[in-house]
């Protein structure tokens, strides 16, 4: 389990900046590629969206890099693939409806065939968008569009997509049009708590 597309990826880093293991261990993570759309991305072992996206939790990719290519590729590929499937993208590792001898639910990696190197990743899909994974991935496909919406609340809670932004403050390449949508949303939603006719545009 040494890929750069894996979780890997962060616990190489984290040993090198501890100075556990020498910078070398870096650039021994695999990183073979196969072909997505008109580029390429690193494979993975599964193929999920938490398998490339958890380390952008805490590490950004570098503008141009092939780590954050391979995002913007894995994540439009998932989208392609779902589209396909009719069911919504976000297909990751989970928790399915199997159990064991002891009523124990199963656990295993989903991903994208073609993505990982994985046999059968084609055979079943859990949709399984974690919070954090999932909004990590909405930021790589539409960072400057997409709205957070909180569920469950007696009230209607929507925010802009990119959290605080604080690596962009004061750099002058800010948008509000996160900010609008949030806002745009929230209203359609108390709208349509309100009079329980009004559609979402």
């Amino acid at each position: 389990y040494d890929l750069l597309a894996s979780e890997a990826r962060l616990a190489s880093f984290l040993a090198i900046a501890k100075g556990d293991i020498p910078a070398r261990h870096w650039f021994r993570l695999g990183r073979a590629v196969t072909p997505v759309d008109s580029g390429a991305a690193l494979i993975s072992w599964s193929g999920s969206m938490f398998e490339y996206l958890m380390p952008s939790l805490v590490m950004r990719a570098p503008a141009g890099s092939l780590i954050e290519q391979t995002s913007r590729l894995v994540v439009q590929r998932q989208m392609n693939y779902c589209a396909n499937l009719g069911t919504p993208w976000g297909i990751s590792e989970s928790a399915f409806n199997a159990r064991d001898i002891e009523l124990t639910y199963q656990y295993s990696t989903f991903g994208v065939p073609g993505l990982g190197l994985k046999r059968g990743l084609g055979v079943d899909a859990v949709i399984a968008p974690y919070h954090d994974v999932g909004m990590t991935a909405i930021k790589v496909a539409s960072f400057g569009s997409a709205v957070n919406v909180t569920l469950g609340l007696p009230f209607v809670r929507t925010s802009p997509d990119h959290g605080t932004a604080l690596d962009i403050a004061g750099l002058g390449v800010a948008s509000a049009e996160s900010l609008v949508a949030a806002m745009t949303l929230a209203v359609q939603l108390v709208e349509r708590r309100r009079t329980g006719r009004t559609p979402l545009r």
